[in-house]
């Protein structure tokens, strides 16, 4: 999520653990825990493009490493003498802050390691945005208010309206996902590798991507509360799968043909490739029921022992924004359909 949310929910979580009059202390320290494991943003190369990514959301968002961002933080402070005896303080804190932050990111789509070292499976729960207004509004207005009266009340309703909308964060993407599941259906499909995710902001409007025979399918759903779901169909587009001569023969393999196999980690193999041969994320786009790529490499034949060309687009027109706020707020579109729900079974 992004730090503000991270910050607020993490200082939440440690006032709720403090006593009464080091609760200023608590939360500020909790939230400085919750942005720290972060600095994983300084991971990088310029000579190769995927590190930054293969590192961020990685060891140090592992629930195993918030004692140690604890740890340090509580050892510099104990390096003060006049500032020893709030060392475990600081240690306790900073602790119960960067603990929130790894399972906060795991509640957005991108992935999080949380249980390294004995998994490196990325954890990618799709119930949140990865900026979303309301929970973090008002965590901001309960947690001021519980600083500003010194009250654990305030600290504690922050984080009980967070998983208050959590679990509606929860109904609406096993909603949304029954839908997507019954519009595959519908067009005579047997959808695999399906993912739902909300779309920046809200918890309306979801991307949809299923695969079917060597397609991905892509659509935008809005599931609004009290009215009937529509789709704004998109784009079928091919998979693209690593050939077979890389994945089986991973001992001998040219630079560019090592970041291909890497970049099909980190998208769970969720790729699509252009005409141009541009090989995207199939799970991101700027634009909910489009292909058009949010990040992707490029080969390029001639220089094997060099790194793929990483490029990332976040363009969205004006056209392109005014069309998706009329789809979001009124459900409006040039292409819109119902989606025929059939609660109880699946549509046959």
């Amino acid at each position: 999520m992004d730090p503000l949310s991270q910050a607020l929910v993490a200082g939440s979580l440690a006032g709720v653990a403090a006593t009464p009059k080091k609760l200023r202390f608590w939360v500020a320290f909790g939230a400085l825990g919750g942005l720290l494991p972060d600095f994983d943003v300084l991971i990088r190369s310029a000579q190769d493009p995927l590190l930054a990514l293969e590192y961020h959301r990685h060891f140090s968002h592992a629930l195993i490493f918030a004692p140690v961002i604890g740890a340090v933080m509580g050892l510099l402070v104990w390096l003060k003498p006049s500032w020893r005896s709030f060392s475990r303080d600081v240690f306790l804190a900073t602790t119960l802050g960067a603990t929130t932050h790894g399972l906060l990111d795991a509640l957005t789509s991108y992935g999080t390691h949380l249980l390294w070292p004995f998994s490196n499976t990325r954890f990618a729960w799709s119930l949140v945005a990865v900026v979303d207004p309301i929970p973090t509004l008002s965590a901001l207005i309960l947690l001021c208010v519980a600083l500003l009266k010194g009250s654990r009340f305030g600290s504690g309703l922050a984080l009980g309206c967070f998983a208050l909308y959590l679990v509606w964060c929860g109904y609406q993407s096993h909603r949304v996902s029954t839908l997507q599941y019954q519009v595959a259906l519908q067009r005579g499909h047997v959808p695999l590798k399906r993912m739902v995710k909300p779309t920046l902001g809200n918890t309306v409007v979801y991307r949809s991507v299923y695969s079917h025979d060597g397609i991905y399918w892509i659509d935008a759903i809005r599931a609004a509360p009290f009215s009937e779901p529509q789709l704004w169909p998109g784009e079928p587009v091919p998979a693209f799968q690593i050939p077979d001569h890389i994945t089986k023969d991973s001992f001998d393999l040219n630079t560019q043909e090592q970041d291909l196999l890497r970049f099909g980690r980190l998208t769970d193999h969720h790729l699509t490739q252009d005409e141009s041969g541009f090989i995207s994320d199939v799970r991101f786009s700027m634009i909910a029921h489009k292909a058009r790529p949010m990040w992707g490499i490029s080969l390029d034949a001639q220089r094997p022992q060099e790194h793929v060309e990483y490029r990332v687009s976040r363009e969205m027109s004006r056209e392109e924004r005014s069309a998706f706020f009329r789809f979001l707020f009124s459900g409006e579109c040039e292409v819109c359909e119902p989606i025929k729900t059939h609660y109880g079974a699946p549509i046959p």
